[in-house]
């Protein structure tokens, strides 16, 4: 197995460009469809480099509900090709509160990506 070992302020900072630029471009250009009930929204964010395990947010409303949830995925490895996904909501919005609300708990969601690790305490929970 190749190992690619990414400095850690590299990847904070690969990581910061890509939420930026989610920011300012992806969820601008949604923000018509998050007025009405009647549209389906799946975005994500990936926060990690081409080639490493995977870490992204996503941003998901279904077809006539009135809220956007924004949740977290990383993936993670217990044992060389056993790949897990560790999935967190990490809250909601109402669609008619997404121009205040949206920004700032999509940057929640992204501290937590980015701090979450793999551990003993927190994996098992939610492999089985």
């Amino acid at each position: 197995m190749t190992t690619k070992i990414i400095p850690s302020q590299e990847l904070a900072h690969l990581a910061a460009d890509s939420l930026d630029k989610f920011l300012q471009t992806e969820l601008v250009e949604a923000a018509p469809r998050f007025a009405t009930n009647d549209s389906e929204i799946y975005m994500f964010c990936h926060l990690a480099p081409e080639g490493e395990m995977s870490r992204r947010m996503m941003v998901v409303s279904d077809f006539g509900s009135p809220v956007v949830r924004v949740c977290i995925e990383a993936a993670y490895e217990l044992f060389e090709g056993d790949v897990h996904h560790f999935v967190q909501r990490i809250g909601t919005v109402n669609r008619d509160e997404v121009a205040i609300g949206l920004e700032p708990l999509v940057r929640q969601a992204y501290d937590r990506l980015m701090a979450w690790k793999p551990t003993h305490e927190n994996i098992w929970d939610y492999v089985f």
